[in-house]
């Protein structure tokens, strides 16, 4: 080691001695080493607390934390603070506190009640100070108000001018902020796009559209999981007119140089349906010579206003106009002179078409062992096609003698049906491209035999079989009905027995037949096998749906024969004429009754103009059937049924009411309801909407069908009922129209049972036709004019 460091060595511990000394010195005489730590408070500073945030009214978790110094930076002890608050309206814990060793004085602040900044000074003796910030914000709401958006008046559909808004505070009255609303709407339709909002500065909003019907429109705004709420009104007014509807006076017939008996009514609408009061309705006539007993004509509350047209002495159509003041809307009105009544074609409001199918004929299960269903048959073959597709049913059975089932039968034997039969007649429905809806014994047969015949016609038809049908008129079981003399098949017999899922039996001990036990039989041989029923009465139909077999059953069905009045007359053709007050009621319910059975419709399997089996001479057998059975069809079609059935079967002689006769192998004459079911077929060709039709005036004697078909064309069929005068008749369609044509269908009379033609040509017992006579109709403008002869009808096409 050299001599320096040797020296610096003795320094060192020289300067431990001091030190040492300097210590024991300070412990025998503290407060001369006090008064050399600090000197006297020079400064002061914010050490922590400043900047918090909190709700207003609430104690701040940290206290603030001044800490004082002397000049050199040494902190201070024992220095007195004084703590004063410089805005805001909190309170401190304590107006002055004392520095502890560490140089540091503490103070706690409770927030004001106002929102905001809190600012609070801590001051030494000496002048200093040293300021805290805080933040106070709002509490919870607990109230909610307007702020702005009620009591407005907007157009209906539409949102109003100004969102909908309220006002959330505090407990101190401050403004919340993000509170959670929620908006809901009330009476009057109104609606919200989104709806939740939170608040901002205190305040909520919400666009609103307005519902789509004039008047009071209500809406809620609720504090989120709070009853606390503010309710909106607001009023909602109708829009711009969008459309002039006709409300009455259309389509009348009026006499040279005179007033119409009815005004030109029309009603004015928003683009809601809303009626539009105010309106100035301008009227004008495209006749020179036609006047207005107003010109202009201002709406009613009801959105009304109406004039009455004067005719000039101009033959024809006259047409006139109802333009809304200021706008192109309008809507056109038509009267014509001069004939007996004017039929107005229109679309329907709700479009309805008729199923590809809905033609169709009911023969008796006899006919599958004879040779008239076969493809062999070309003359049936040709006939069918004509008014097909379509559905022929084969009756369930024949009352007293049953037809036996035998599958391995040569065919052809009568009283017995054969797998040869089946397929002989699946040739035929094949080649006329129709479905069957099979009938199956019930009164005399068994469940097994009902599923071996069924495995065996699915097998046969695939997919042209429609369904099945278990039993015919099983409430006539127990009817003294079938028969010479006619005797009850089941005495005693009621539908529950019927639908009795349990086995029930006579008095006699005999098992009595039941729709549930054959229905499992046949879906245990055939899975998933549509089954149809009940095919009787209108009130075993309905009892049917109503009962716990609906669910099983694929088609709702039932049968209809025209009954006189009063009962157990001899019906007349005349009687026969008249519309049936019975459809309008009964097939409603059936359409309902099925819709509530979740079934997927209902037809009219079997039916004809008159009941009692054979016909009546000059009556179902008379050329008027061809315009009953018209009529009856679109009743079907106007009802929503899928389709009817027409009984047939049998020569000229012994069933006047088959639409084709037939010996059992050919083709023997054509009757009545097949001209009636060929001219309503050619409007209901697949893709066909029905038309609605309104006639003014509406001779009972008279009735007008309409079809829009797919290529624009309108074609209608119009009949005249009248034994002895003819009906001249104006026809306007949708639309405009340059072209109308029309064949009628006529016979010497109504009673008459030979001489029956379409458009000038009988049709072929061969299934031949071809009309020589299709004359063009007058036109009126786009309007044309028909000449009904008395006891016929015309098919008119307007293009």
């Amino acid at each position: 080691m050299q001599l320096k460091d040797i020296g610096i060595m003795r320094t060192l511990k020289v300067l431990g001695y001091i030190q040492k000394a300097a210590i024991i010195v300070g412990l025998a005489v503290g407060t001369v080493f006090n008064a050399r730590a600090a000197g006297t408070a020079s400064n002061i500073a914010v050490s922590s607390g400043s900047g918090q945030t909190a709700l207003v009214g609430v104690t701040l978790p940290a206290p603030f934390k001044a800490l004082v110094t002397d000049s050199k930076g040494n902190a201070v002890s024992g220095a007195v603070i004084t703590w004063t608050i410089s805005s805001g309206n909190g309170s401190l814990a304590s107006r002055s506190t004392t520095t502890n060793s560490s140089g540091l004085a503490s103070d706690t602040l409770t927030l004001g009640t106002l929102t905001g900044n809190n600012k609070v000074v801590a001051s030494t003796a000496t002048g200093g100070n040293a300021v805290f910030g805080s933040e106070g914000t709002p509490g919870t709401a607990v109230s909610i108000g307007l702020s702005s958006g009620n009591a407005q008046t907007g157009t209906v559909g539409a949102p109003l001018a100004n969102s909908l808004a309220v006002l959330c505070l505090d407990a101190y009255g401050n403004n919340s902020n993000s509170a959670q609303i929620d908006w809901t709407a009330g009476s009057g339709g109104d609606s919200f796009v989104y709806a939740f909002s939170s608040t901002s500065g205190g305040i909520a909003t919400r666009p609103v559209t307005l519902g789509t019907v004039p008047g009071i429109n209500t809406a809620t705004a609720t504090i989120k999981g709070t009853s606390l709420s503010y309710t909106f009104t607001e009023t909602g007014v109708p829009g711009p007119v969008t459309a002039v509807l006709i409300v009455s006076g259309n389509d009348q017939v009026g006499s040279a140089a005179g007033a119409l008996s009815n005004p030109f009514k029309v009603k004015v609408t928003d683009s809601y349906g809303n009626p539009v009061e105010g309106t100035q309705i301008d009227w004008t006539a495209s006749t020179g010579g036609d006047s207005f007993s107003l010109a202009s004509a201002i709406t009613s509350a009801s959105g009304n206003a109406s004039s009455t047209l004067t005719l000039d002495k101009t033959f024809g159509l006259h047409n006139a106009t109802a333009n809304v003041d200021g706008t192109a809307i309008q809507q056109a009105f038509v009267a014509t002179e001069g004939v007996d009544a004017v039929v107005a074609v229109q679309y329907s409001s709700s479009p309805q078409y008729v199923p590809a199918d809905f033609m169709g004929l009911s023969y008796q299960k006899t006919y599958l062992s004879e040779p008239f269903f076969g493809d062999q048959n070309l003359p049936a073959v040709a006939l069918f096609n004509k008014i097909g597709p379509g559905v022929l049913r084969i009756v369930a059975e024949r009352a007293g003698t049953p037809i036996i089932w035998n599958p391995t039968g040569p065919g052809g034997v009568n009283g017995t049906v054969s797998t040869a039969d089946l397929t002989r007649v699946a040739a035929f429905v094949k080649a006329v491209n129709w479905k069957i809806l099979y009938g199956i014994a019930l009164e005399k047969n068994t469940p097994a035999q009902a599923a071996s015949e069924a495995e065996a016609v699915a097998k046969a038809f695939g997919s042209s079989l429609l369904g099945f049908e278990i039993g015919n008129e099983p409430d006539n079981y127990a009817r003294a009905v079938y028969g010479t003399p006619p005797v009850a098949q089941v005495p005693n017999y009621t539908f529950q027995d019927y639908i009795s899922t349990t086995p029930v039996y006579s008095s006699s001990g005999a098992l009595l037949p039941s729709w549930p036990a054959f229905a499992s039989a046949i879906l245990a041989a055939v899975p998933n096998a549509p089954l149809t029923g009940p095919t009787g009465s209108f009130p075993t139909a309905i009892d049917f749906a109503a009962s716990d077999q609906a669910p099983y059953v694929s088609l709702l069905t039932r049968h209809y024969y025209r009954l006189p009045t009063p009962a157990g007359s001899t019906p007349t053709m005349a009687e026969l004429l008249v519309p049936d007050p019975t459809v309008p009621v009964q097939f409603p319910e059936l359409f309902q009754a099925a819709a509530s059975a979740n079934i997927p419709g209902y037809r009219i399997s079997e039916c004809n103009s008159v009941a009692g089996g054979v016909g009546i001479p000059g009556v179902t057998n008379g050329f008027g059937a061809a315009l009953w059975t018209i009529d009856f069809i679109f009743d079907n079609a106007v009802y929503q049924s899928t389709g009817v059935n027409f009984n047939g079967g049998g020569n000229v002689q012994s069933a006047m009411y088959s639409p084709i006769f037939d010996n059992g192998t050919s083709v023997t004459g054509i009757g009545p309801d097949y001209y009636g079911m060929f001219a309503a077929y050619s409007l209901l060709n697949p893709g066909a909407e029905l038309l609605t039709t309104q006639v003014t005036p509406s001779p009972s004697t008279f009735s007008a069908y309409a079809v829009q078909q797919t290529n624009g064309t309108t074609e209608m069929i119009l009949s005249n009922k009248d034994f002895n005068n003819s009906i001249t008749v104006s026809v306007a369609r949708p639309g405009s129209s340059s072209v109308a044509n029309s064949l009628l269908m006529t016979a010497p009379s109504l009673t008459s049972t030979t001489g029956f033609e379409l458009g000038g040509s009988p049709i072929q017992i061969d299934g031949s036709w071809e009309a020589t006579s299709n004359p063009a109709l007058p036109m009126v403008g786009n309007v044309a004019v028909v000449t009904i002869p008395p006891g016929s009808a015309q098919i008119v096409e307007m293009q």
